[in-house]
């Protein structure tokens, strides 16, 4: 989820109606989906993993909870720390991956 200093404080309450509500969805599945959220700026940081039992109600106090880092947009950052958590997670299980974004990745110089 975009954290970085592009989005708006009003945009980014906006970004986490939108995650609470899929949250509510692929977690009242029969089978209970697992889902992780990270926020990124110019790092990513985990707002939950995988691992997680948590119902419902804890996500979403979580997802709320989860404060605008602001910085540059990194999204390659985020993509590589969603590609740890799935890692770590059960290969026969397919994958999905949403990447909610305002825009492009700031430049990044290589020195």
């Amino acid at each position: 989820m975009d954290s970085s200093s592009d989005i708006s404080a009003n945009d980014y309450e906006k970004e986490k109606t939108l995650v609470k509500a899929l949250t509510q969805t692929f977690n009242s599945l029969p089978n209970k989906s697992r889902t992780a959220l990270i926020t990124y700026g110019n790092r990513p940081q985990v707002v939950y993993g995988l691992e997680n039992d948590l119902s419902v109600d804890a996500l979403q106090r979580r997802i709320d909870s989860a404060l605008q880092m602001g910085g540059g947009r990194r999204i390659d950052r985020a993509l590589e720390e969603g590609a740890q958590l799935m890692k770590a997670s059960r290969q026969s299980v397919p994958k999905i991956v949403l990447l909610i974004t305002a825009g492009r990745q700031i430049e990044v110089r290589k020195f």
